[in-house]
């Protein structure tokens, strides 16, 4: 994923309203992901990494 701040990775997603990305979690609306910035050599800096949930 490039933004206009840099380029960043998805590690993981939860959609408990897909069924085969709801890990296990009842359908409850929460969405979710896990986000790190990829530095200038192309690596993940997980020490950086965030998350980021929406849901009811």
């Amino acid at each position: 994923m490039v933004t206009k701040g840099g380029t960043y990775e998805v590690l993981k997603t939860v959609d408990t309203n897909d069924p085969k990305n709801s890990h296990g979690y009842d359908t409850n609306g929460f969405q979710g992901m896990a986000v790190a910035p990829v530095n200038k050599e192309g690596k993940v800096d997980y020490l950086h990494s965030t998350s980021v949930r929406l849901g009811i």
